[in-house]
């Protein structure tokens, strides 16, 4: 375990019992964040047999999720599609349109 995830957890256990206002959640949320991302950055730079080991036991976990859990989640990715056409990054397509692309796929 390297330094960064050590004062990660470090810093997760000590302060998340402390925080007892909005803007101290949302700072401590925020510290998560950047931890997953710095986090993601070093996983990424592994050899693959141990990036491949680390998938599966990620994936295996979420065979594990209650139905609130996973409830939750589809609300997180919800909002997130809501976002990505609330900001254009993706565009709609019609159900016909999608037709049209799956039936030129078949042919």
């Amino acid at each position: 375990m390297n330094k960064t995830m050590v004062s990660y957890i470090k810093k997760m256990v000590l302060f998340a019992p402390l925080a007892n206002s909005k803007n101290e959640i949302r700072n401590f949320m925020v510290f998560l964040i950047m931890n997953i991302q710095a986090m993601e950055q070093e996983v990424l730079h592994l050899p693959i047999e141990d990036r491949a080991r680390l998938a599966e036991k990620l994936l295996s976990s979420l065979d594990a999720l209650s139905e609130q859990e996973i409830e939750k989640l589809w609300l997180v990715e919800a909002q997130r599609r809501a976002a990505e056409i609330d900001n254009g990054t993706v565009q709609l397509v019609s159900a016909e349109e999608v037709e049209c692309r799956i039936q030129a796929i078949l042919k």
